[in-house]
């Protein structure tokens, strides 16, 4: 019944920042977020705190303006402020987690 339920949902991997965590698409549904790919996943050891000192450092914004993170195993979907897009682009080159030269991009 209700305990089995609440079980189950409470041993749920997914980290969701807070939000509700309906759907791991290649569009963001947080309005003013752009939803990014990066190249590396669960199997390069990424996690989010990773994504967000990574992004934050390279882009100089804000982490807490980084929304949703989505780790799958080869590659790792980040929500950033549309506001943000640019800057978080224009040094992609230098992006890198665990060492690992990184790419960032529009989810597409």
């Amino acid at each position: 019944g209700k305990r089995q339920e609440r079980g189950e949902w409470a041993r749920s991997e997914h980290r969701s920042n807070g939000h509700e965590s309906d759907s791991y698409g290649k569009f963001s549904h947080e309005e003013g977020m752009i939803r990014l790919t990066i190249s590396k996943g669960r199997t390069h050891g990424v996690r989010p705190s990773d994504v967000v000192s990574t992004i934050a450092f390279h882009a100089n914004i804000p982490g807490y303006t980084i929304g949703k993170i989505h780790i799958h195993d080869h590659h790792t979907l980040v929500d950033v402020p549309e506001q943000f897009l640019a800057q978080v682009l224009t040094n992609s080159e230098s992006y890198r987690i665990n060492k690992q030269p990184v790419s960032v991009e529009v989810a597409n």
